[in-house]
């Protein structure tokens, strides 16, 4: 799935995404340790899924973090503990 298609998910399908994601890396693993073979490109493709997803849901939340950090830099910034003493 390309990246683009990721961010046009709402949180909840990508959170599902990831996760079936997880679950058939975890089939495939089983299967390649019991020596069966096929499946090692699918390997690849569903940790790349997986990346993809984990990259998609830190860019929320970073987005998230950035528009409640501009708020809060509109406060003053409270002076340090070591500041005030030498001040006072």
């Amino acid at each position: 799935m390309t990246v683009q298609a990721l961010r046009e998910l709402s949180q909840d399908e990508l959170t599902e995404r990831l996760r079936q994601a997880g679950e058939q890396l975890f089939r495939i693993r089983f299967q390649k340790s019991m020596g069966n073979l096929d499946g090692l490109k699918q390997m690849k493709a569903h940790r790349l899924d997986i990346a993809r997803a984990k990259t998609v849901q830190r860019e929320r939340e970073l987005a998230s973090e950035d528009s409640s950090s501009t708020a809060s830099t509109a406060q003053p910034r409270a002076r340090s503990a070591r500041r005030a003493k030498r001040k006072a």
